[in-house]
């Protein structure tokens, strides 16, 4: 039987906003629904722009705490829209995250680093790679992490497992001075199951197999099932300890928190990626990048009527 209440309740809890493309050639839109009474503003980073993305792929997008985006292209070319960077890289990268601290990282497919500008052509400067550890696993992704941690997960051919790795800021005392710094590697998981994403703060960790989120509460534990997607892969998910997680998928972004879960953004090929209180989103497609600034808010709304809570 039809519940018409809770139809009603669900109608008068959110407000849907369509935001078109500001593309003559493109006929798709945006669509948002968030609750009617969250503080949450959304804002056009970088407006859509259809032809930017013609010959473009292998995109990788980041934000960091000056909050300017950066947007890698094709393995090689990385750029800043909002500072009007545009950089060549000397050799070709697989992954770009860029941490709570600003440090911005890429990696090969055997190492990773961060880059150091040596010399300007004409056109365009060029930067080298400069690595600053082999990854656990050749080949391996690169995922960006809550306080400054950093994940990696990919196919162990030794072992023929999926294997998923943290590397954790650690004290270091050095002339009477505290100070963090990345040491070692920790193996928090392995399975037969593919894994698509990773996230966490170095205590709780999220894992995506499919379209399945596994929270690991503390390495050594055992892996629990949060939330399954109903018909869609978990592709990349952001996650800080105020606003909670958000996960993407080819079409959707949504949100997993103490009060609840809500999928509220309906997009072409988006990538997420949280800075503060602020939630970027890159459509690949269209090439434009939303803000949702105040996300945060999300953590203080009933969102149990609407799905599984974290």
């Amino acid at each position: 039987m039809i519940n018409f209440k809770t139809i009603f309740c669900l109608f008068c809890f959110f407000s849907v906003i369509i935001l078109p493309l500001m593309a003559a050639e493109s006929s798709s839109n945006v669509q948002v629904a968030l609750p009617s009474d969250s503080k949450i503003t959304i804002r056009w980073v970088m407006p859509p722009n259809e032809n930017a993305k013609k010959n473009q792929h292998n995109l990788r997008f980041s934000v960091g705490p000056d909050k300017s985006p950066w947007i890698g292209i094709s393995n090689k070319y990385l750029i800043n829209p909002v500072r009007r960077y545009f950089i060549k890289l000397s050799n070709s990268y697989k992954d770009l995250i860029q941490l709570d601290n600003g440090a911005l990282f890429i990696s090969t497919p055997t190492e990773f680093g961060f880059i150091v500008q040596n010399k300007q052509n004409k056109q365009t400067p060029v930067a080298s790679f400069q690595p600053i550890s082999r990854l656990p696993i050749p080949g391996c992704r690169m995922f960006k992490g809550a306080d400054n941690c950093v994940y990696f997960s990919g196919l162990n051919k030794t072992t023929s497992k999926y294997e998923v790795y943290l590397l954790k800021p650690e004290n270091l005392s050095l002339n009477d001075m505290n100070i963090k710094t990345l040491k070692g590697y920790s193996k928090i998981f392995s399975g037969s199951a593919k894994v698509y994403a990773v996230s966490g703060d170095g205590n709780v960790s999220f894992i995506s197999i499919g379209n399945t989120i596994l929270r690991i509460p503390k390495i050594g534990d055992i892996p629990e099932i949060i939330f399954s997607h109903p018909y869609e892969t978990i592709t990349q998910f952001q996650y800080n300890k105020q606003s909670g997680l958000f996960y993407s998928t080819r079409n959707k972004v949504g949100y997993i928190g103490k009060n609840g879960q809500l999928e509220f953004f309906k997009g072409k090929s988006p990538q997420i990626s949280l800075s503060g209180k602020t939630l970027y989103i890159f459509c690949e497609k269209d090439f434009g990048i939303l803000a949702f600034d105040h996300i945060d808010d999300l953590s203080g709304i009933n969102l149990r009527i609407t799905g599984n809570s974290l």
